[in-house]
């Protein structure tokens, strides 16, 4: 191996220091940007994730597939709104991300917000959500982008988003 090549990479070291845990009292927290902590203590002892995103945890869990009820069942099959839940319960720490997106944190203090259900990684059970039709949309209820999760209340919610996420205000109240 030649030497002046090996000195422009970075030791192992580096690496192995820069990806230490994060512990932080809040229930969710970046340990970096592309991968949450979700302290279940503080949590509640429990979450709800996207299926399909638990990456490692540590302590004692169960995850079980959350189940729709018949009317949200039936608004994501009309809304194309396919996605998949789990209701994680337990002690411990968890550690979820989704294909090397970027995640965003956000607490809703009695707030509302609408989000597409393919940018959903995580919230807090005390969150209510359900599949509503954009506000002025018109036409037949086939197509998608018609739709979106709207998620409501107080708690914890993480989104992921390919970058940064672009936000717009689109209501006429000043700002």
């Amino acid at each position: 191996i030649d030497p002046t090549l090996a000195m422009t990479w970075p030791p192992l070291a580096a690496l192995v220091s820069a990806s230490r845990e994060v512990d932080l009292p809040d229930a969710f927290m970046l340990q970096h940007k592309k991968l949450l902590k979700v302290n279940m203590a503080a949590s509640g002892g429990q979450v709800i994730a996207k299926v399909g995103s638990m990456v490692a945890y540590q302590g004692r869990m169960n995850f079980q597939r959350m189940s729709s009820g018949a009317q949200q069942w039936l608004k994501k099959k009309i809304s194309g709104e396919q996605f998949d839940l789990m209701q994680v319960t337990g002690e411990g720490d968890l550690f979820l991300a989704d294909a090397a997106n970027d995640i965003i944190l956000l607490y809703l203090n009695n707030e509302s917000l609408q989000v597409e259900s393919l940018n959903l990684l995580a919230f807090s059970p005390s969150l209510s959500w359900d599949i509503v039709m954009l506000k002025g949309t018109t036409g037949f209820m086939t197509g998608s982008g018609m739709f979106t999760v709207q998620l409501q209340g107080t708690g914890y919610l993480a989104l992921i988003c390919k970058g940064e996420p672009l936000t717009l205000q689109v209501t006429p109240d000043p700002v």
